[in-house]
């Protein structure tokens, strides 16, 4: 049986057709024909990315009045899992599922979801971009990154309820060599809560590099009618009692200065919120975090944090809510990406006694 003249091939990740000339008689033979170059066309496939983390740990407090705040106990703090479709070099997606701890005793773990976005970069070969969805919202995603220890605690204002971490909405940005600025239009809830108010947050953020290693990125956000989220945003008198309705508005700014170069990281982040109701005077809220991370090794760093939360500036009432926290560890990088971090976390409330606890955190990443 004489075989076919044309071969048509399947190859993974694309779909290949060679075309070596028309089909010879079979009555006559003839001459062999010039060599023709091959044609390809390319079927793009495409690629699933996954990943996990989790944050798992023991802790045991040594000084404390709080009986809330003591602890002797194993903590499994959260697991991740990312979903990433990678469609081209343009357009991508996330989702990621969260199982967190329970917020109250007796309670069992939540599993939530925190991104769930369509992310679209370098649109018609520019520096555009835009993003859709449950997203990471801006105030916490650069001092996470630059810190690189969210195991150990989270950023300020995430872990004193002023910003979530995520939220519904969708991004516009401009990305060029060594900096970019986004503009964000979000619910204002965050991903914990449903859209409950007509209001909205509208965010920018800007990244500069300003040389080899040294970053400074700026954010700001303007928000109305604000509903849900935790506590920080439930209006109060004067009196602290509780009052109907929501905050008016809320404006929240910070800066952000990073080093990132050699054997040492480091940062200072300085933020400002104002927020504002209709019945009482406006509150002002602040926060200062300091951090540094000198490398020890291939393997080893050293990270050392103080944060300054302060929930009302105000003078003559607010100096009893102020909070402290420093942390200091010693992180040990094994098997790839997985840490072990022994550290002591200090934290003074107000007039309170110091809260000092003792950690060994595990961080596995896969």
């Amino acid at each position: 049986m004489t075989p076919p003249k044309s071969l048509f091939s399947l190859v993974l990740g694309g779909l290949s057709i060679h075309a070596p000339g028309a089909l010879a008689s079979e009555s006559a033979p003839a001459a062999a024909p010039a060599a023709s170059p091959a044609t390809t066309l390319e079927m793009k496939v495409p690629t699933l990315k996954l990943s996990a983390v989790t944050f798992f740990n023991y802790g045991y407090t040594f000084a404390g009045e709080d009986a809330v705040k003591k602890q002797n106990a194993f903590n499994f703090e959260r697991a991740y899992v990312n979903i990433e479709p990678i469609l081209d070099s343009t357009w991508s997606a996330r989702i990621t599922p969260d199982l967190a701890k329970p917020d109250a005793t007796g309670k069992n773990y939540v599993l939530r979801l925190k991104f769930a976005y369509i992310d679209g970069k370098k649109l018609g070969d520019t520096g555009w971009g835009v993003r859709a969805g449950m997203m990471g919202t801006p105030f916490s995603e650069a001092l996470d990154k630059a810190w690189g220890f969210r195991v150990l605690a989270k950023t300020p204002l995430d872990q004193f309820g002023v910003m979530s971490t995520a939220d519904l909405g969708v991004s516009a940005g401009y990305s060029w060599g060594g900096g970019d600025v986004r503009l964000f239009l979000l619910n204002g809830e965050g991903y914990e809560y449903v859209e409950t108010t007509l209001g909205k947050d509208y965010a920018l953020q800007l990244n500069q590099t300003l040389t080899e290693g040294l970053n400074l990125t700026f954010t700001t956000l303007y928000g109305t009618w604000i509903g849900g989220q935790s506590k920080f945003w439930r209006p109060k008198d004067a009196a602290g009692d509780p009052l109907s309705g929501h905050y008016d508005m809320r404006l929240a700014t910070a800066l952000l200065l990073t080093w990132d170069r050699g054997p040492l990281r480091a940062g200072l982040e300085g933020a400002f919120v104002r927020k504002a109701h209709e019945d009482v005077d406006a509150i002002n809220a602040s926060s200062v975090t300091a951090y540094v991370v000198p490398k020890v090794g291939d393997a080893g760093e050293v990270p050392v944090r103080f944060v300054r939360f302060d929930p009302n500036m105000d003078s003559d009432t607010g100096k009893d809510d102020e909070t402290m926290h420093f942390i200091a560890g010693y992180a040990h990088r094994f098997a790839g990406q997985m840490k072990v971090v022994p550290n002591a976390q200090i934290e003074i409330h107000g007039k309170d006694d110091p809260t000092i606890t003792g950690f060994v955190h595990l961080e596995g990443k896969l």
